[in-house]
């Protein structure tokens, strides 16, 4: 395996945000105690509001409904009680009692009472969303590893899929190039190699699923709001393809408010290696405040190879170019609904593998041709939400579309009388090149009704629908004849009921239960049959089958921690 050695050099970054403040935003709360409220008065207005005394967390406060900001609202719900909410820091409150001052007899004066130091603010509350109904994560009764959008650096964000490798132990890939990698998360994995069959890590974009057989398109990670990776099994909630679990990035929204942009850019050093560039651009638009909003993104970047090949006397010949953009649609028309329509593009382009040979040399390897290979990947997708409290209704079609093309070295000829070489080759060594290329669509769609409640309980109802055909051609060339080898065509449709609930029968003890229902038919036939074996079989081969299944779930009864 080669080794790489990288320095990231000369970055600049521009930003023009504007001046942070404090935003009014819908609020829908119930009557409820108040530990419950202000959780949900936190995620509706993005701010920390916290509590340092326990017995706080049962006081009953009123409803609020309405467009407000956090300090209304909380002096709003908090109206008639002892506590009040005290600002400490921007985006920030406290909750505490309130005291009543001492009358004082002596007409004497009082020294001044030293300043309090003020203690840190309680950390935000942490909400696992790939569940797909929030759960906070200290309620979560599985394996989740979350990673913020805005721990991840531009140069982290660069490299796509392997930043996520880097923080998350239980995530690992094949290692083959960007854009040729299949994932493993806690090494349960079918192959080595992207095949024909469904992956056992389920990858999703959003709302949607990014693959269902194809490789790892190794999306860049740029403006992610966060990275959530589910420890499998989750099949409930994401069927087969989830056996070893979930890697679901969240990207950013458009902001409704704020007008703003930001650029980067970089130069790498390579030891062994030429230098690389990366740069990107994001622009945010609010069309209409509070109603229509528009971000879009685009970036770059050339990765200058440091493998060379002793055999064609080149060096550095793995160069990878990668170049794409995002660009999203938030409409938010009132009374609740949220309408997103999102796009992704994205091409990468190698111009040789990116393997080296430890018997030519630690960064060398001898091959006689080239071995390039392409990844383009594209993603549209549209989401309408509509919120009544707690509950949350989802819809969303998607689309998404892979063309993988990949050229490896073949078998090296030297028999003129084979006619894969030819005559006019005679006793000249021909070097074959075996290519495929893989071309695959996905079209899915999904209704989702969830409820959220306290302490990670709750419950949701879905109906899915997928479709994905993926077409493969094989072609072994031996310059200047090229022979196809038999292809195939494969499609997949799937309908699915699923559902699942989470009930809390004991204090601090909860109880998961849910089930999965799926028709799937599956479908193949043969491309590109040689015509020495068309006599014998049916050039057109085709064959398909349908199966319906049952998926239970359930989670026995788990304790929490008090506190």
């Amino acid at each position: 395996m080669a080794r790489r050695f990288s320095l990231l050099v000369l970055p600049l970054m521009a930003t023009s945000p504007a001046l942070a403040q404090e935003r009014a935003a819908e609020v829908a709360i119930d009557t409820s105690s108040l530990d419950g409220a202000i959780k949900l008065l936190s995620r509706q207005t993005g701010t920390s509001i916290g509590f340092r005394d326990p017995g706080l967390a049962g006081t009953q406060v009123r409803a609020v409904r309405g467009r407000f900001t956090a300090s209304q609202a909380l002096e709003r719900m908090l109206t008639g009680t002892m506590i009040r909410a005290r600002r400490i820091a921007p985006a920030t409150y406290l909750i505490e009692r309130v005291t009543r001052q001492p009358v004082v007899a002596s007409p004497r004066r009082q020294p001044p009472p030293r300043p309090a130091i003020e203690q840190a603010p309680p950390p935000e509350e942490i909400v696992v969303t790939a569940t797909k109904r929030d759960i906070p994560i200290g309620f979560y009764p599985g394996g989740v590893q979350i990673v913020e959008g805005s721990e991840l650096s531009a140069a982290e964000s660069l490299r796509g899929t392997e930043a996520i490798e880097a923080r998350i132990a239980s995530v690992a890939s094949t290692h083959l190039g960007p854009g040729r990698n299949k994932l493993f998360i806690r090494g349960i994995a079918d192959s080595s190699f992207v095949g024909p069959t469904q992956s056992t890590v389920g990858q999703y974009w959003g709302n949607s699923r990014i693959t269902y057989s194809a490789p790892d398109p190794n999306l860049r990670l740029y403006d992610v709001r966060s990275v959530e990776v589910l420890e499998g099994p989750q099949g409930t909630l994401y069927g087969a393809g989830s056996l070893g679990g979930v890697v679901r990035v969240v990207p950013r929204s458009p902001d409704l408010h704020t007008f703003e942009g930001s650029a980067w850019g970089g130069v790498l050093g390579v030891q062994h290696g030429k230098p690389g560039v990366d740069g990107g651009a994001i622009l945010n638009i609010p069309i209409k405040e509070d109603v229509i909003g528009f971000r879009a993104l685009a970036f770059g970047s050339v990765e200058g190879g440091y493998i060379d090949d002793v055999q064609r006397g080149l060096d550095d010949v793995n160069r990878v170019r990668t170049f794409g953009g995002r660009a999203a649609l938030r409409v938010d028309p009132g009374d609740d609904w949220t309408i997103d329509l999102n796009a992704v593009g994205q091409r990468i382009d190698g111009d040789d593998s990116q393997y080296a040979e430890r018997n030519v040399g630690e960064l060398d390897r001898a091959s006689a041709i080239a071995q390039p290979f392409r990844n383009d990947y594209w993603l549209a997708d549209l989401v309408t939400r509509k919120n009544w409290g707690s509950l949350e209704l989802t819809a969303s079609l998607g689309y998404a579309g892979q063309y993988v093309f990949e050229r490896f070295e073949g078998p090296i000829l030297t028999d003129p009388d084979d006619p894969a070489v030819g005559p006019t080759v005679s006793a000249s060594v021909a070097a074959a090149a075996y290519t495929q290329a893989n071309r695959i669509s996905m079209v899915t769609g999904e209704v989702r009704l969830a409820r959220r409640g306290e302490n990670g309980t709750g419950w949701l109802i879905a109906a899915s629908l997928l479709h994905n055909r993926a077409e493969t051609n094989r072609r072994m060339e031996a310059l200047p004849f090229g022979t196809p080898l038999t292809g195939v065509n494969n499609q997949v449709e799937e309908a699915t009921l699923y559902g699942e609930g989470t009930v809390e029968p004991l204090d601090r003890f909860t109880l998961t239960l849910g089930g999965r229902l799926t028709h799937a038919r599956l479908s193949g036939s043969s491309e590109d049959v040689a015509e020495a074996l068309a006599f014998r079989v049916d050039p057109g081969a085709r064959a398909s089958r349908s199966e319906t299944r049952f998926l239970p779930r359930w989670r026995r009864p788990i304790a929490r921690p008090t506190g």
